[in-house]
């Protein structure tokens, strides 16, 4: 799944942060698949495996979103998918340098 997002990161125009690595209020380090940056919050968004979710509330209280995706279905690059994933999770840049391709159209009205 990282390769994909990798690609996504190169075609797309987007950061991402791998592994990433979140300090919980109480000094535990936590490992993540990946942060996507500039979206889902303020401070990005935490990916994780369907498969392996772990550390949501340390997430929520860190001011990250957080997404779980099924490996199946991000384990290779689709760029719609990708880019309608990115959408729905929603852009919080600078709107000034946001990507040309973002919409903001989310999944559901």
């Amino acid at each position: 799944m990282l390769e994909a997002w990798m690609t996504a990161a190169k075609d797309l125009n987007i950061k991402i942060q791998y592994p990433f690595y979140l300090t919980t209020k109480n000094e535990r380090r936590l490992k993540f698949d990946f942060l996507v940056e500039e979206f889902g919050s303020q401070k990005g968004i935490v990916i994780m495996r369907m498969s392996k979710i772990h550390g949501r509330k340390a997430i929520g209280e860190s001011g990250f979103a957080y997404s779980a995706l099924s490996y199946r279905s991000y384990a290779t690059y689709d760029r719609q998918l990708f880019i309608d994933t990115l959408n729905d999770w929603g852009y919080i840049g600078d709107f000034s340098k946001k990507p040309e391709w973002y919409t903001g159209q989310p999944w559901t009205k």
